[in-house]
Order: C-alpha cells, then sequence, then structure tokens
C-alpha cells in the first residue's frame, strides 16, 4: 500500500503556524511533511460539501518511512485539526482505514463551514 497522504486544511493562519501546530502535537520523525498554500484556494468553494474541500487554504503531503504507523499518524493529525475544529480532509488510498474516513463525505470534519 503506498503510505503517501495528502491533507487539505481550511487553516486560517499561516503555513508556518500550521506546521507548528502540527510539530507540537505529532513526532514527525521518521515522517516526511511539506505544507503548502493551496493555489486552488477558493473562500466560497470551499463551502461546498462535500468536494469543497479541494479548495481549502493549504495541504499537508505526507510521505512515511518504512516501518512507521502511517494510519496513527494520519489519525492523529486528523484528530488534532477537528478537535480544534479545523475543517480537514485526508487523500489516500487507505483514506477508508482512517476515522471518519478521512472526513470526506462526513458534513461534521467541515467544521468551518
Amino acid at each position: 500500500m503506498d503510505r503517501y497522504c495528502k491533507i487539505y486544511v481550511d487553516y486560517r493562519g499561516s503555513s508556518q503556524e500550521l506546521k507548528r501546530l502540527v510539530e507540537s502535537c505529532v513526532n514527525l520523525e521518521n515522517v516526511d511533511i511539506y505544507i503548502d498554500y493551496n493555489e486552488e484556494f477558493d473562500a466560497i468553494r470551499a463551502c461546498e460539501f462535500p468536494d469543497g474541500f479541494l479548495f481549502f487554504k493549504f495541504f499537508l503531503e505526507l510521505d512515511f518511512d518504512e516501518g512507521v504507523n502511517f494510519l496513527c499518524v494520519v489519525n492523529l493529525i486528523l484528530r488534532l485539526f477537528w478537535d480544534r475544529h479545523i475543517s480537514a480532509v485526508a487523500s489516500c488510498d487507505y483514506e477508508n482505514l482512517l476515522i471518519n474516513s478521512g472526513g470526506y463525505r462526513i458534513k461534521e470534519c467541515f467544521w468551518n463551514k
């Protein structure tokens, strides 16, 4: 199974603040993380359920070293956002194995909407 995961996040702060938030709660040792502004960001379209997540402000790209429990790490990151009422949706080959199926089609995971 491909361990790569992309998480779309509708975070109101900066990308540096977003990275600090993730690093403060999740051990990212043996995890490559890339956070960037989503060029497709559109505040209006981001409110459209269920595909509005494609227009969230940021995305995180995660790639995991061999032996890392990637399901656990992605679930922790999703829970980190959702517990803070930050809209987030995971897009990966294993989203059906994640909590709330990674947030796709779960309206409650669209906190800011």
